[in-house]
């Protein structure tokens, strides 16, 4: 027993219910935003006939970029997307 009345005890209280993760959530939400942009790059680059490299040699950007945003890999950066969109000679816009 405490000899204080004063003294309060913290509680910790556990939950053991499985709750995913904030940043879990949030990586899967990105990760399906970067491939439905991955996606609206694939089509109009190939509704403008270009190939990957094509593309890449008109944006000066590395094939292997090009690759890893069609397929949703890596996040570009917003300097990227308006060289890309600069490409193709569209609004960045319709790549979202």
């Amino acid at each position: 027993m405490d000899k204080n009345p004063e003294i309060r005890h913290n509680c910790l209280i556990i939950i053991t219910a499985p709750i995913a993760p904030l940043n879990m959530v949030l990586q899967s939400n990105d990760s399906d935003e970067l491939r439905n942009f991955g996606n609206n790059l694939r089509r109009i680059r190939k509704e403008k006939d270009l190939s990957m490299e094509a593309l890449a040699n008109l944006a000066e950007i590395e094939l292997s970029q090009i690759f890893r945003i069609e397929t949703g890999k890596i996040n570009p950066k917003l300097t990227t997307i308006l060289t890309i969109a600069r490409a193709l000679g569209i609004n960045p816009k319709e790549l979202f």
